[in-house]
């Protein structure tokens, strides 16, 4: 069993004790400089973390669209989209359209052409930019809408052709850079967008 050596101080080590106590003792009318004795880095109190604001992510944000009386909207959200190189999803539409081409909704269905005046009850879709080059898949664009005349019936479909605004058609949309793709599978191996 290790045991620890005691030690005891004897009457010359009691006085240098002394001595070295009066040492850091300061004369009485001197102003000690520094720290005060036995004064050490405490712990400050735990304070807010203060945190800059995060940057905007640039791959993401908010644009409004005025489409003049006259002019064709998907062409106006695809120049967007072509103009900033970015894929671009409708998130809210108003207005008044003039004339629409739309097709119900199976594929193979025929194509209609309505004239108006029409009122913008929804307007929806994205536009998937492809880039341009060679190795890029063609642009994807989907639109729907649903227009209601001035006697309150409402229709729409799907947007298969020119959108021209009556009055002026205001959209908010948000563009997005980069759109990631995923293919899903049916049960019967096919794959599905």
């Amino acid at each position: 069993m290790n045991t620890i050596p005691m030690m005891s101080l004897s009457s010359s080590d009691s006085d240098s004790l002394a001595l070295f106590q009066h040492q850091l003792t300061p004369p009485a009318g001197k102003r000690q400089r520094g720290r005060p004795a036995g004064s050490k880095n405490k712990p400050k109190p735990n304070a807010l973390p203060t945190t800059k604001p995060a940057a905007a992510d640039e791959s993401a944000k908010f644009v409004l669209i005025d489409v003049p009386q006259g002019a064709d909207v998907i062409e106006s959200i695809v120049e967007l989209a072509q103009r900033e190189q970015v894929s671009v999803t409708i998130l809210n539409g108003s207005g008044a359209g003039a004339s629409v081409t739309l097709q119900h909704a199976p594929r193979g269905s025929t194509t209609f052409t309505l004239h108006g005046p029409f009122s913008l009850v929804s307007f929806s879709g994205t536009f998937v930019y492809g880039g341009g080059d060679g190795d890029s898949p063609p642009p994807r664009m989907d639109f729907g809408v649903n227009l209601s005349n001035p006697e309150g019936q409402i229709f729409g479909g799907v947007v298969r052709g020119r959108v021209v605004a009556g009055e002026d058609v205001k959209l908010t949309v948000s563009t997005f850079k980069d759109p990631e793709v995923y293919k899903f599978r049916s049960e019967n191996g096919e794959a599905s967008y």
